[in-house]
């Protein structure tokens, strides 16, 4: 039993991988276009490596990953992404 919860544990903190933190990524930045009309109606392109959505002409929001206080040497997920601000107008 104790060994079961002690596995457990550790996949719980397990790093995503490269390719599956980038689908993270693109699924937070997708459903910001869904919430937002004129960003997916808009919609010129997604940048995933920059965390940036470009919509019209010379419009973007950017989005940042909040800082965690860790352990040295931790190995555990990344935050999720969070929509940070918009050099342009967004509808409610």
């Amino acid at each position: 039993m104790v060994l079961l919860c002690c596995s457990s544990v550790m996949v719980a903190i397990a790093a995503l991988a490269p390719d599956t933190q980038k689908l993270t990524d693109l699924e937070v930045m997708v459903d910001f276009a869904r919430q937002h009309r004129e960003v997916a109606a808009r919609l010129r392109f997604i940048d995933v490596e920059k965390s940036v959505i470009a919509w019209t002409e010379g419009c973007e929001a950017h989005f940042s990953r909040p800082t965690v206080m860790h352990f040295p040497d931790w190995a555990g997920p990344q935050p999720r992404l969070k929509y940070d601000r918009s050099n342009c107008e967004l509808e409610p």
